[in-house]
């Protein structure tokens, strides 16, 4: 974890994109990389960095979109918009005037209409970061084998610093929790935990299950 926050830094401080791209990609490969599995350190970010990202997606796409109707006031602070829904006998979204916001918020309750919506929600997104994972490792290996110079991959980029910066936070706040225990932590621990709550989803992808992921605070930015 070290590393990995040295090598962040690193690429933040870098002028080149081609020189933070490669820093970023380096740090989450300290993060995946084991020298006690068979497997290269790539299939383990195909398998671990998306079952990271996949599990808490839906989650943190509720809560940003309810962090962004609070700033708007359409929900009260302290409170969520799919309790607001319940609760009234209207519709929250027919309260709203902004197009944009009630947009967004019919689109996030069509995702949460049921269980088989959550579910292909979810596992769209699952695929869309693996086709950006290989478009990630083509390019570092252009970079790193053939020392190529690539100015188009300023959002590719911005995308790998936020998958690093992501497992970071959550790392973080897996390893501040644990310590309290006294326990010996491991990396396959934390790995653990997002294997068990996916499968906990995966059971019945209630709303229940999607809420219950656990998700660290900000940390690193």
């Amino acid at each position: 974890m070290q590393s990995a926050l040295r090598h962040l830094r690193l690429g933040d401080g870098q002028i080149e994109v081609e020189q933070r791209f490669i820093n970023y990609w380096i740090a989450l490969e300290f993060l995946f990389a084991s020298p006690l599995s068979k497997e290269g350190t790539y299939v383990r970010m195909q398998q671990l960095l998306v079952l990271i990202l996949k599990t808490t997606y839906l989650k943190r796409n509720m809560l940003y979109l309810n962090r962004c109707l609070q700033l708007n006031h359409y929900v009260e602070a302290g409170r969520y918009y799919w309790a607001e829904a319940r609760e009234q006998e209207s519709p929250l979204a027919e309260g709203i005037d902004s197009a944009l916001w009630r947009f967004r918020l019919l689109k996030m309750n069509a995702v949460n209409a049921d269980e088989r919506s959550r579910k292909a929600y979810i596992a769209n997104h699952a695929g869309n970061l693996l086709h950006n994972l290989e478009r990630i490792y083509w390019i570092r290996n252009e970079l790193v084998h053939q020392a190529a110079i690539k100015q188009d991959i300023e959002n590719v980029t911005g995308n790998l610093r936020y998958y690093l910066v992501f497992v970071l936070n959550q790392l973080i706040g897996f390893l501040s929790d644990a310590h309290s225990t006294g326990s010996p932590i491991e990396m396959r621990h934390f790995f653990y935990l997002y294997q068990k709550h996916y499968e906990l989803m995966s059971k019945d992808w209630s709303l229940q299950a999607v809420l219950g992921v656990p998700l660290a605070k900000e940390y690193v930015r």
